[in-house]
């Protein structure tokens, strides 16, 4: 763009909200820079950025062996919470792949979860320490959607 044109509100927005989002990912989960690659799980998986016990986690492609780990006291919330979460810290810097980061959220809730469960020995639901991710559609107080008011 030349002097005299001005720079599109979306293109501002846009640019803000990066920021915004580059800030939510803890300095010990950032990249020192940005790496070449093909195919960014192998990245990922081959880079030694995530411990063998936080790659043992999110290989897990079984919500059920999850659960049951869960359940068994094996795996904690929090470790689970915590693998996942930089996981996909990592996958953000590599391909920009998230709209909202709710890192500190998920990581709290995690904790609630391992407090919950060491004093009454059981957990919430089905869904106790699983992580989900979904669609920028569905609004969440405090966060932006693309569809909705």
């Amino acid at each position: 763009m030349g002097e005299t044109e001005q720079v599109p509100a979306w293109k501002l927005r846009a640019r803000a909200k990066r920021a915004a989002q580059a800030t939510l990912i803890p300095s010990e989960w950032r990249l020192k820079s940005i790496p070449d690659f093909t195919n960014a799980r192998d990245y990922i998986r081959t880079s030694g950025l995530l411990s063998p016990t936080e790659l043992a986690i999110t290989g897990i492609t079984d919500a059920r062996v999850l659960q049951r780990n869960i359940q068994s006291g094996e795996l904690s919330a929090l470790a689970v919470a915590t693998a996942y979460c930089k996981r996909a810290a990592i996958a953000q810097q590599l391909t920009g792949c998230l709209t909202e980061i709710l890192f500190k959220r998920a990581l709290a809730r995690a904790k609630e979860l391992d407090e919950f469960f060491e004093k009454e020995g059981r957990v919430i639901g089905p869904l106790h320490g699983i992580p989900i991710s979904f669609k920028d559609n569905y609004d969440v107080k405090d966060v932006d959607s693309t569809i909705g008011e």
